[in-house]
């Protein structure tokens, strides 16, 4: 179970930019920690501008790192 807030955000990201949007509770069982906390991080990121809810508990990411913006 993830405890520490950094490695937490970087799990809930990860999963997010694997999977697409979200439920806060699908979110919590993906990176095997306690839905509060996850809450708690996935608000910490929406404050930050990493995250948006456009659906209640729902979250996905705020920038598009899987656009290629190359030029072949």
């Amino acid at each position: 179970m993830q405890t520490d807030s950094m490695g937490l955000e970087a799990d809930v990201l990860e999963v997010l930019e694997r999977r697409g949007p979200l439920h806060v509770t699908e979110v919590a069982l993906a990176v095997d920690s306690h839905l509060f906390s996850v809450e708690a991080c996935c608000a910490r990121l929406v404050a930050a501008g990493e995250l948006r809810t456009e659906s209640c508990g729902v979250y996905e990411l705020t920038r598009d790192d899987t656009a290629d913006d190359s030029v072949e």
